[in-house]
């Protein structure tokens, strides 16, 4: 029996569209996991930049060129914000080189504050802002908080004078003279590396050159002390002065000296003196010269 070609026609049109089905019903699920793919991966793989490494370590002072650097690629999260990303932008050439403030860790990003100026040695004015001064004072294992403050730590400087002399009373007052100091260097060390605590004699810090006018007023006038903030403690706040009264004064009423008046002897016979002894009292005759 002969099929007529239009049943024909049409059961391949059946089967074509029955195929097409399908086929985009296996292409979709594809399609999908082929999208969530791309998304798990983007996430797993946060954005990168260049950032400019040591290869090496570097010491203190030690001088950074080409040879000494590379770049890799950091999360951005993760890149410090004066780091640099190019090789240009340290600024270091063999005329006009740039040295570390402090010791480099191979594979730690070069940044803008660890670095001196083109050609400027690595000195402690080279560790000054725009503004501040260097000022040193003198210190002792209780005002220097046991020697725990090391350079660049960072500190409060309480003031504390005694205002006797125009009360009745004595009177102690102590005030937060200055706040969020930076140390600079105690005694002669200024290595910003060092982890090592140590009793200071003299400490120097950084401030404006009004509050090195107010602590040197201060440091004749009575007693300085540091007080050690935490690293991430850098709120400046408006504290009162704390008083200290103690009782009256009491004028002085130690005794006066007494002249004694030794008796005149009138007598032209010789002098008589009584030595007094526990058990019984001698005298004799002492003859006149």
């Amino acid at each position: 029996m002969r099929i007529s070609p239009a049943i024909t026609l049409v059961a391949s049109i059946a089967i074509g569209i029955t195929a097409l089905i399908a086929a985009r019903g296996w292409l979709q699920p594809s399609q999908a996991d082929a999208t969530s793919a791309e998304l798990i991966s983007e996430k797993a793989e946060p954005e990168t930049r260049s950032v400019v490494v040591a290869r090496r370590a570097i010491p203190r002072g030690g001088a950074i060129d080409v040879e000494r650097l590379g770049v890799e690629d950091w999360p951005v999260s993760s890149i410090p914000e004066d780091a640099f990303m190019t090789l240009d932008e340290v600024g270091s050439t063999e005329f006009a080189v740039r040295r570390a403030l402090l010791p480099i860790s191979p594979g730690q990003a070069i940044v803008e504050s660890a670095l001196t100026d083109a050609g400027v040695r690595p000195t402690l004015a080279a560790r000054l802002e725009p503004g501040y001064r260097a000022f040193t004072l003198r210190m002792t294992d209780v005002t220097g908080v046991g020697g725990f403050v090391l350079p660049g730590d960072r500190i409060d400087v309480l003031f504390t004078w005694d205002q006797t002399p125009d009360s009745k009373q004595q009177v102690l007052i102590t005030e937060v003279l200055l706040q969020d100091v930076e140390v600079l260097g105690l005694d002669l060390n200024d290595d910003l590396a060092n982890e090592d605590p140590s009793v200071f004699q003299t400490a120097t810090i950084a401030v404006s050159v009004t509050d090195a006018q107010k602590l040197s007023l201060a440091a004749q006038t009575g007693t300085l002390a540091f007080v050690l903030r935490g690293i991430e403690d850098r709120e400046i706040k408006e504290f009162k002065a704390e008083r200290l009264s103690t009782a009256p004064i009491a004028p002085s009423t130690s005794p006066k000296p007494v002249t004694r008046t030794q008796p005149r002897n009138t007598s032209n016979g010789p002098a008589r003196v009584d030595v007094l002894t526990p058990a019984q009292t001698l005298a004799f005759n002492v003859p006149r010269s």
